[in-house]
């Protein structure tokens, strides 16, 4: 049994289109962020917009860091 006083983590499921999913994707490795790091920023700005306080960062154990995609010149 765990004594941890964490917040439990739950899964969000939202189903895009594949173009929207791939803008996304070219996004994230844009910013040098995972998936999960651009729907909490997502998210958050979501909340502050309704005066409420942001999401917490959750960082998963296997997450793999992402490299910044270059902008061609």
């Amino acid at each position: 049994m765990s004594t941890s006083n964490a917040p439990k983590e739950v899964a969000v499921v939202t189903t895009i289109t594949e173009e929207d999913r791939k803008r996304l994707h070219h996004l994230r490795i844009d910013l040098g962020l995972t998936l999960q790091e651009l729907g909490v920023q997502a998210w958050s700005l979501l909340l502050a917009k309704h005066r409420l306080p942001p999401l917490q960062e959750v960082r998963r154990p296997n997450a793999r860091p992402v490299a910044r995609r270059r902008r061609p010149k």
